[in-house]
């Protein structure tokens, strides 16, 4: 409970800071003190690795921004043999103004807390190291603010996402799928887990839905989505 707790802590100070106080570059240095803290592996993929490795979405989302993108990867290996692999995929779009398709003024601060899924998982893997679970976990956070900078990503793009999936813009404020789909591809595909927990700020609609004291759960394995809820 204190290690849960202390945990949510830091992910709600982490939401708090303000869009040029929590960075990209931020995620990447707290993941790797993290890594430090209880010896976990911690891998930072920069604009050239994504390039390499053709993340188009992430790049994309991150083309009107003066802040480069960071892939933060946070392992925790058990000592149990052949533990099964669970993959946390946390979006870390540290402010939305929507891009090209600008969103009202009227609480465009409130878009600060987009990254909340990127401070969850990493606040998780907190929660990990201090308890070390017989299970691997895996943490990615894909990183960036989304900015209608002179190179931003328009409507009617189309982009090559990791893997070769390619997507159609229709909205810029659509960004953060964009930048979850190359992660959540090559978190698959490199780890190969035996699940995956995708933690995401998508659409205010769902509070209109729920309401502030519930959240939104999508998923293809019942009893995984048992266990979660």
């Amino acid at each position: 409970a204190r290690s849960a707790a202390a945990a949510a802590c830091q992910a709600r100070d982490m939401a708090n800071e303000p869009g040029n106080g929590w960075t990209a570059a931020d995620f990447a240095a707290y993941g790797r003190s993290l890594a430090k803290q209880y010896g976990l592996k911690c891998s930072v993929l920069g604009m050239n690795d994504m390039k390499r490795l053709e993340m188009g979405g992430l790049l994309a989302v991150n083309q009107g921004s003066a802040e480069p993108p960071k892939l933060v990867i946070l392992e925790y290996k058990s000592s149990k043999k052949g533990a099964q692999t669970i993959l946390l995929v946390g979006k870390g779009l540290t402010f939305d103004s929507g891009g090209v398709s600008l969103k009202p003024a009227a609480g465009m601060q409130d878009m600060k807390y987009d990254m909340c899924g990127g401070a969850a998982a990493l606040s998780t893997m907190a929660v990990v190291g201090e308890e070390k679970p017989d299970v691997n976990v895996v943490a990615i956070i894909p990183a960036t603010d989304n900015m209608s900078g002179s190179r931003a990503l328009k409507p009617g793009d189309i982009i090559r996402h990791f893997g070769g999936i390619t997507s159609e813009i229709v909205n810029t404020d659509a960004e953060g799928r964009l930048i979850l789909a190359d992660a959540l591809a090559y978190g698959i595909k490199k780890f190969n887990p035996t699940c995956v927990v995708d933690l995401a700020t998508l659409t205010g609609a769902v509070i209109l839905g729920l309401g502030h004291h519930r959240t939104g759960l999508l998923g293809n394995n019942q009893s995984v989505i048992d266990r979660l809820l």
